[in-house]
């Protein structure tokens, strides 16, 4: 979903790939009830092209963009997505921490959703890797995982991982042209949905979006005023 070119924007940090074989503090724009937690960080940004719907993975759910004042919690789950990803009609790829404090581990693993975010089921690693950062390239899926502070890269969607380099990420860009190619980011706010239409979330939890790669943007979700 993010494009590499992004990634030479932001003064990334290229990482060669691993072998051959995010954030604002948004309210919802409606005035939430006393104990919903709002939206929380956005940590992720995604379409699914199914319909063209714009989703926040943020802190306290997965949101779906319903105009540029409203974006709704989807199935009414609270949990943190540290991190995100579409990789197909209705598709999406995520991990973090259950919103559930009686979990019996405060990581998920990579999770799936085939249902647009409907419901989630585990991949791999769960109870073990808390993934920060999700690419499709091709092929292949890289990943961060901040506990143990590695790029991993999968080449069967996920279920199993090859250990990469080392290094302090913020996020990871590649390209299905250039799969065995991998860069990693540091602190930004950008993706790509494909060569012309760019998302950027900016510290308020503003979402942008430009369609020409970045030539201007529109707002196409504000935040409510806390």
């Amino acid at each position: 979903m993010r494009d590499s070119r992004l990634c030479a924007a932001a003064a990334a940090l290229a990482i060669l790939a691993l072998v051959a074989s995010a954030c604002g503090q948004p309210q919802p724009s409606s005035a939430p009830e006393p104990d919903d937690p709002g939206i929380g960080h956005i940590h992720g940004l995604g379409v699914d092209p199914a319909d063209g719907a714009l989703y926040l993975a943020g802190h306290y759910g997965l949101f779906k963009v319903t105009s540029v004042e409203t974006a709704q919690r989807v199935a009414g789950r609270i949990q943190d997505h540290m991190g995100f990803t579409v990789t197909g009609s209705g598709t999406f790829l995520a991990s973090g921490h259950p919103g559930d404090p009686g979990a019996a581990s405060p990581h998920m693993g990579l999770i799936r959703s085939s249902d647009a975010g409907r419901t989630w089921a585990t991949v791999s690693e769960g109870g073990a890797a808390d993934f920060h950062a999700l690419q499709p390239a091709g092929g292949k899926l890289y990943a961060y995982d901040s506990q143990t502070g590695r790029v991993r890269a999968s080449a069967d969607e996920g279920k199993t991982w090859t250990p990469g380099a080392q290094e302090d990420v913020i996020d990871l860009a590649a390209s299905a042209a250039e799969a065995d190619r991998l860069y990693a980011t540091t602190p930004g706010g950008f993706a790509a949905v494909d060569a012309n239409r760019l998302l950027a979330a900016t510290e308020d939890g503003t979402v942008h979006e430009s369609r020409n790669g970045g030539g201007d943007f529109t707002v196409v979700f504000r935040p409510a005023a806390s």
